[in-house]
C-alpha cells in the first residue's frame, strides 16, 4: 500500500503542517463552518486529512496538507475566533443589554445597544490575545463607546462577571487542540498526488495539478529584490491575494499585505503564477488578462514555461523544485525572467502583424491556438538562444544563436497555419511540446514548402465544404485574418464585423437540408459595422448607396462575387436550387487559399 493512517492531535498537526495560502476557489460558507464545529462538539466522525511529507533543509518532520484544508482552517479559525461559532453566546449579550438599558427605551434603540455590545464582545476576542485580556477588558471596550458609556458605569462589577462567564463558556465549549484528526499519509511518489486527490474527490471539484503543486511547494521560498521584475512579481502575488480576499471566493491562509511587502518573500508556486501573468501581459495576441479563467491560464503558462527553461518535461513538472537553484538568488530570478519575457515579446511582435483584425481596436484572431502550441514557439527559441546551468541556476546566452533564432521565428507563421488545419495540437499536446525542448526537435528551423502547405489547407477546406454550418468556423476566421494582413492598408480605422457573403438570414431554413457550408472560409469576409448592419439579410451589392463608402479595390480584395453571380443565385434560392450557392462558396474559398499562398511566397 502507498499510504498509512494515523490519528493526530490537532495541536500536533498545527506544529508540523505547512499550508499553502489558498487551495481552491470553492470554500465553505460560514454556515458550513459552524456546522462542522458542531459536528466536532457532538463527537461525530468527520472526514480525513491527506498529508504528504517532503524532505526539508532543517531535517524537521514537516508535511503539507494536500486535501482537507477546509477542515483544518476551520479548526484553526475556531481557536482564534471561537465566538463566531458559538450560537448561544448571545444570552450573555442580552443579559448585559437588559441590565443597562431603561425600561421605557424603544425597541429600535434597544436593538442598537445590543449591536454595540455584540461588537464589543467581538473585539474582546479579535483584538486581544488571551494573555492580554484583563478582568476589565470588556468594560474598557464598552467605556470607549460613546453611545452606551454612561449607561454602564453603575454596572461595572456586573460586566466584569459577564466577561468571566463569556470566557469560561467559550473555554468549555470545545477544545479543538485535543481532537484526534484522522490523517492519511501518502507514501508513494509525489507525481501521483494529483491522481490520489482526484480519486478522493470524485464527487467534488477536482484540484488541477498546479493547485496540487501549490500545496506541495509552499516550503520553497525566496526573498525578492527591488529590481524591475522582482518588484513586478511581488506586486502580482500581492494583488492576486488581495483580489481573492475582496471577492471572498478563496480561502486565504495567513496573508498580510504589509508583512509581505516588508519580507518580500514568495514561494515557488507563487513565482510560477506571477511568471504566467507577466507572460500573458507580453502576449496579448494570444492571451488576455481579462480572461474569465485567468487563474488557470496563468498557472498553466507559468509552470510550463518554467519547465521549458529548466528542461523539465511537461508531464514531470513536479521535478521543478529539484532544479530550482535560480530561486535562491533574486539576481538570477531577474535574469531568468527578463530573458524569457524578451523571447515572448519577439513571438508576440511576429504574430501581431498577421493576426490583428483590421480596424481601430486592437483585436486579434488567435483563439484557435492552444496554449502548448504557442509555448512550443517559446521552447524552440529558448533552447536556441539560452542555456540554463542546473548547478549554478544561471541563465547564459549561447554563442552564435542569432541565425537559427531568426530562422525559427520566420517560419512560425507557416507552421501555425499548417498545424491549425491538420489539428496537430488538439488534445493535451504535452508530448509534442516536450519533443521541442527535451528531444531538441528543430522542426521550426526548416520552412514548410508552400505547395505542401496549400495542399493541407485545401484538404482542410474540403472537409469544411462537406459540412452544413452557419456559424463562422474559428480556423476559417483566423486564416481569413492572415489573408487580410497582406492588405491591411486597404482597410480604414473603423470597426469591422465578420460578414456572411450569402446572408445566414436568407439561408437558415435550408443550410442543414442542403448541407450548405455558410460558416466556411468561402462565405466569410469583414465589413464595416455600419454597412454590415444596414444591409441586414441582403448582400453588399444590393446596397449601392453604401458601396461608395468602401475603398476602390475592397470588393476585389475580398473576392466578393459580382452582381451577375449574386443575381443568378437569388433566382436559384427562389427555386431552391442551392448547388450553385455551394459551388460559389467553394470557388471563393479556393481563390482565397490560392491568394494566401501567393502572398506567403512573397514573404517567405
Amino acid at each position: 500500500m502507498k499510504y498509512r493512517t494515523d490519528m493526530v492531535n490537532f495541536s500536533e498537526l498545527q506544529e508540523k503542517a505547512t499550508v499553502n495560502k489558498f487551495q481552491r476557489r470553492l470554500v465553505w460558507s460560514e454556515k458550513e463552518k459552524i456546522a462542522f464545529i458542531e459536528t466536532l462538539k457532538k463527537g461525530y466522525p468527520f472526514g480525513s486529512i491527506l498529508i504528504y511529507k517532503y524532505p526539508n533543509d532543517n531535517r524537521e518532520e514537516k508535511f503539507s496538507i494536500i486535501d482537507g484544508l477546509q477542515r483544518y482552517t476551520t479548526m484553526e479559525d475556531f481557536n482564534e475566533n471561537p465566538h463566531k461559532y458559538i450560537r448561544d453566546i448571545d444570552k450573555f449579550i442580552d443579559d448585559i443589554n437588559n441590565r443597562i438599558v431603561d425600561d421605557g427605551i424603544s425597541a429600535n434603540t434597544k436593538n442598537n445597544y445590543k449591536k454595540h455590545i455584540s461588537d464589543a464582545v467581538n473585539k474582546l476576542f479579535e483584538k486581544y490575545e488571551v494573555k492580554e485580556r484583563k478582568y476589565n477588558t470588556l468594560y474598557n471596550i464598552l467605556s470607549n463607546d460613546s453611545l452606551i458609556r454612561e449607561n454602564i458605569v453603575p454596572y461595572k462589577e456586573f460586566i466584569y462577571e459577564q466577561q468571566d462567564k463569556i470566557l469560561n463558556h467559550v473555554d468549555e465549549y470545545l477544545n479543538v487542540n485535543d481532537i484526534k484528526i484522522p490523517c492519511i499519509e501518502f507514501t508513494g511518489d509525489e507525481t501521483e498526488l494529483a491522481n490520489v486527490f482526484q480519486n478522493l474527490n470524485r464527487g467534488g471539484k477536482k484540484l488541477s495539478k498546479y493547485q496540487v503543486f501549490s500545496a506541495q511547494w509552499s516550503n520553497y521560498t525566496s526573498q525578492l529584490s527591488k529590481d524591475k521584475y522582482n518588484n513586478k512579481i511581488l506586486e502580482i502575488v500581492i494583488n492576486r491575494y488581495t483580489e481573492l480576499t475582496e471577492n471572498r471566493n478563496v480561502d486565504i491562509h495567513d496573508f498580510d499585505e504589509s508583512e509581505m511587502r516588508t519580507k518580500r518573500e514568495i514561494n515557488l508556486s507563487e513565482f510560477c503564477y506571477a511568471l504566467g501573468i507577466l507572460i500573458i501581459e507580453k502576449m496579448n495576441v494570444f492571451w488576455s488578462k481579462n480572461s474569465s479563467n485567468l487563474e488557470d491560464i496563468a498557472n498553466e503558462i507559468g509552470y510550463s514555461s518554467l519547465g521549458i527553461i529548466l528542461s523539465v518535461s511537461n508531464n514531470k513538472l513536479h521535478a521543478i523544485p529539484s532544479r530550482r537553484n535560480f530561486f535562491s538568488d533574486p539576481y538570477k530570478i531577474e535574469v531568468l525572467v527578463s530573458s524569457a519575457l524578451s523571447i515572448f515579446e519577439n513571438i508576440n511582435n511576429h504574430f501581431k502583424k498577421y493576426l490583428r483584425v483590421p480596424g481601430a481596436a486592437e483585436k486579434y484572431e488567435a483563439k484557435v491556438a492552444s496554449n502548448f502550441q504557442v509555448l512550443s514557439y517559446f521552447a524552440a527559441l529558448w533552447v536556441t538562444k539560452y542555456n540554463y546551468d542546473e548547478e549554478s541556476g544561471i541563465v547564459t546566452e549561447k554563442q552564435g544563436y542569432k541565425k537559427k533564432f531568426d530562422e525559427n521565428l520566420k517560419n512560425f507563421l507557416l507552421y501555425f497555419i499548417h498545424d491549425l488545419v491538420i489539428y496537430r495540437w488538439s488534445g493535451t499536446g504535452d508530448k509534442k511540446l516536450n519533443d521541442i525542448y527535451i528531444n531538441n526537435n528543430e522542426r521550426y528551423l526548416y520552412p514548410i514548402e508552400l505547395e505542401d502547405l496549400e495542399i493541407e489547407i485545401m484538404n482542410w477546406n474540403e472537409e469544411q465544404l462537406n459540412k452544413s454550418s452557419i456559424r463562422h468556423d474559428n480556423i476559417a476566421k483566423t486564416l481569413y485574418i492572415i489573408y487580410l494582413s497582406f492588405y491591411i492598408n486597404n482597410h480604414n480605422e473603423n470597426s469591422y464585423d465578420y460578414e456572411h457573403i450569402f446572408p445566414k438570414a436568407r439561408f437558415d431554413k435550408y443550410y442543414k437540408d442542403f448541407r450548405i457550408p455558410l460558416g466556411s472560409l468561402g462565405n466569410i469576409m469583414l465589413l464595416e459595422k455600419g454597412i454590415n448592419r444596414s444591409k441586414k439579410d441582403n448582400h453588399i451589392l444590393g446596397n449601392l448607396v453604401n458601396i461608395s463608402e468602401l475603398k476602390k479595390d475592397f470588393i476585389e480584395i475580398h473576392e466578393y462575387p459580382n452582381t451577375n453571380v449574386l443575381s443568378s443565385l437569388s433566382d436559384d434560392l427562389r427555386e431552391k436550387d442551392l448547388e450553385k450557392v455551394k459551388k460559389e462558396i467553394e470557388n471563393r474559398s479556393k481563390k482565397v487559399i490560392t491568394n494566401l499562398k501567393e502572398n506567403l511566397s512573397k514573404s517567405f
